[in-house]
């Protein structure tokens, strides 16, 4: 009867090395029932493939790229109102404003999906670092084991597949670490910038937009606060283009 892989029987010193363990059915059902890879959630990699909150802040800038305040500010004489150019104007500026919105609310959804993604991350990320060890200290053993045993025995050619997999499944589970660490930190950098533009920058955007579809048209109040919303998506652009939105 064959020994429990983490202690071969004990033998003579002098006796063959293939003596020292048994490979049979049951060290293959014992090596099986041992293993317990890790795998990544699929959904999980298809949501870090997808980098969703940076491509919320990429459209953000290009909304924001796209409000036209020269046309909105500047003079119209009596022909252009008469047509209804100014009102064209403020309406396409209105909807612009609006879209940015949109944007900005997209944003959020996304950094809070962001923030779950990078909680399940870490924890995937304790699971890999628990189960790794384990695959490694299986792996000498599989090793030692396997050591002047005779290859052309059934169960030892499939004993030795089964640890040249679990070799595989070795570097896989450190490459995995690195890139769990590293998907990790971009993410983590990531959400602290967004949580800059969320403090500051995005609430005063905000502000001045309200503040524009209150203000009478064609008002100082409104020309005034056209300057400082200008000034606003200018500066949110600005910063989000600096950290690589």
């Amino acid at each position: 009867m064959s020994q429990p892989l983490s202690q071969p029987a004990a033998t003579p010193a002098s006796a063959p090395t293939a003596e020292l363990y048994h490979i049979d059915g049951q060290t293959l059902a014992a090596f099986d029932a041992a293993v317990n890879p890790f795998e990544l959630d699929k959904r999980l990699q298809d949501q870090i493939v997808g980098n969703e909150l940076g491509d919320s802040m990429a459209a953000l800038v290009d909304s924001l790229r796209k409000l036209s305040f020269e046309r909105l500010t500047r003079k119209f004489g009596w022909l252009d109102r008469l047509t209804g150019a100014d009102l064209q104007a403020r309406i396409e500026f209105d909807l612009a404003a609006h879209f940015v919105s949109q944007q900005i609310d997209a944003a959020y959804t996304a950094a809070r999906r962001a923030q779950a993604m990078l909680e399940t991350l870490h924890g995937e990320r304790t699971r890999l670092t628990q189960l790794a060890p384990r695959h490694e200290e299986l792996l000498t053993t599989a090793e030692a084991l396997l050591r002047g045993q005779n290859p052309q025995d059934e169960f030892v050619a499939r004993f030795q597949r089964r640890a040249a997999n679990l070799a595989a499944m070795c570097s896989a589970n450190r490459l995995s670490e690195a890139q769990l660490d590293l998907t990790i930190k971009s993410l983590t950098a990531q959400l602290d910038r967004f949580g800059e533009l969320r403090k500051l920058l995005l609430p005063a955007w905000q502000q001045h937009a309200l503040a524009i579809a209150q203000a009478a048209s064609g008002s100082t109040a409104e020309y005034q606060e056209l300057n400082r919303f200008q000034a606003a998506s200018t500066e949110l652009a600005e910063c989000l283009d600096k950290q690589g939105a």
